[in-house]
Formats: structure tokens, sequence, C-alpha cells
């Protein structure tokens, strides 16, 4: 009974925490940015610009349902956002200010995933501390949008989806890592939530070297099961990429080669070759590179 009241009140800060930060993140206007410009005639509204202009066309090719998936039939390094959005677009419509309002709503799980961190971590003043200062943080920078460039709930950016899903993958492995032999499948899950953050940003691909090196250290010496772990961990990553690449593959493009592609072009803008002219790269690379 003790333990069942305790995993309630646990449940109950989670929602409190999810509920208020959604509140108070929705009900903050869009303000003007460098990625939402405007407001323009006849409606007198922000429009997307820049990247979160291309993440916005990619998601309107699929609503049209012209080449579906995705800015019309080419390339696409991050899908899943503009998945997001083709939902986002489908229940709000196109008024930009009610449709990030309800962005905001949602990407207001990620100070209450800060608190089961904590939780988990058996450190609740500090995990709850902690999501108020992520809830507050967020808050500010939506306010602070016209004045400094910086992620935030309400632009198009796959920044805050992508550290929902980190923050998600901390506070699974640690769970996982307190009892890695009878918890094997949060392995599964781990690598599931790291093949859609991949989708979001190829950077999360270096957690999926990380977690396997430290987790090594939770299983010795029975290395046998930390391989079988690993594996299907990777295994739920492949799941979860696979479908996309092989659309990419039936495109033209090479399997996973989105990833070796990304690679290469970090390593020649800042080690080999000089940024070329803005004119010269395609519009439809601008996300790659």
């Amino acid at each position: 009974e003790k333990g069942w009241k305790f995993k309630r009140f646990d449940l109950v800060v989670f929602l409190f925490i999810y509920i208020l930060t959604a509140v108070i993140w929705a009900r903050e206007p869009l303000e003007k940015s460098f990625l939402f410009i405007g407001p323009y005639a006849p409606n007198r509204d922000l429009y997307p610009f820049a990247d979160g202009a291309l993440y916005d066309t990619a998601s309107q090719f699929a609503l049209i349902g012209q080449n579906f998936l995705f800015y019309n039939g080419q390339f696409f390094e991050r899908a899943l956002y503009a998945s997001f959005l083709v939902g986002l677009h489908s229940l709000f419509g196109q008024d930009y200010g009610q449709l990030m309002a309800a962005q905001a709503a949602i990407f207001a799980i990620f100070p209450a995933l800060v608190y089961l961190i904590g939780k988990s971590l058996d450190t609740r003043a500090v995990g709850f501390a902690a999501a108020l200062v992520a809830m507050f943080r967020g808050a500010n920078s939506i306010a602070a949008s016209n004045m400094i460039d910086m992620a935030n709930p309400k632009m198009m950016l796959t920044d805050f989806p992508t550290a929902i899903g980190m923050a998600l993958v901390v506070y699974l492995a640690c769970e996982w890592l307190k009892k890695p032999q009878q918890k094997w499948y949060y392995a599964l899950w781990i690598g599931g939530v790291i093949g859609l953050a991949i989708m979001l940003r190829t950077n999360a691909l270096f957690i999926l070297v990380l977690i396997p090196l430290y987790s090594i250290f939770s299983f010795s010496p029975e290395w046998r099961k930390w391989l079988a772990s690993s594996f299907f961990l990777i295994l739920a990553v492949f799941a979860i990429t696979l479908p996309w690449e092989l659309r990419n593959q039936s495109l033209g493009g090479q399997m996973y080669g989105s990833f070796i592609t990304k690679i290469q072009r970090v390593i020649d803008l800042r080690y080999r070759s000089p940024m070329p002219p803005e004119s010269s790269i395609p519009q439809q690379d601008i996300l790659s590179t």
C-alpha cells in the first residue's frame, strides 16, 4: 500500500508539472522572430521563415496529397517533425498562433520528464526544482524570441523535440541500469526512442554509442547479456529508421546514405573546404548542412 501511494504521488506530480507547463507555454503569445516573420496582410498573421518554412512546406505537400511523403517526393532528412506538423495542421488548421500554442502544450512534457529523471535517481527535490527551471526557461525563451535567437517550444525547429527524446532516453536508461538483467526489454524502448530522435536530428546518433559503452559497467561480468541487450537496442533503432531509409533508397539514394552524407558534409565544412556561396546550395539541402 505504501508503494502504491508513493507511485501515485509521482504520477500526480508528473501530471501537475505537465499541465501547469502546458498552460503557461500555450498562453505565451507567439512573437515575431527570425523564424516567424510578419505580420502580413490580409489576416495580419505571422508566418514561418528559413528552416521553419522548410519544415512547414514539407508538411504542406503531405497535406495536399502531392508525392506523399514530404517535400514533393525529394529526399528529406528529418521526417518525424514534418509528420508531427501534418497532424497539427490537420487538427488546428493554418493559424500559426493556434498551431504553435498546441505544439507548446504537447512539448510541455519536457519538464515533467526532467522530474522523472530526478525521481529515478532518488533525488525528487532536485528533479522538481530542475523541472521548474525548465518550465520557466521555456516560457522566457518564448517571450524573448524577438530578442534572442534560441530554440523554444513555439518555433518550427527539431531542437526541442530532440531534447524531449533525449530526456526520455535518459529516464529509461536510468530505470534500465538499476536492474539491467531483469529489465532487459528497456533496451528495446531506449533503441526505439533513439531511432525516433535520429529522425529528428542526426546528432542523436552519438547517444547510440554512449549508452552501450556506459551500460557495460552495470552488466559486468555478464558480458554475454550485455551483448544481447546492446543488440536489442541497436535492432530497435534499425526497426524505426529502416522504413524511411527504404523510402530514400527508392528515390535513388543509398541505404543510410543520409547519415554518411551528413557526417561527410560536417567534416568538409569544418576541416576540408570553405563554405560554398549561399546561392550554390540547393534549397532542398539546407536542412542537411
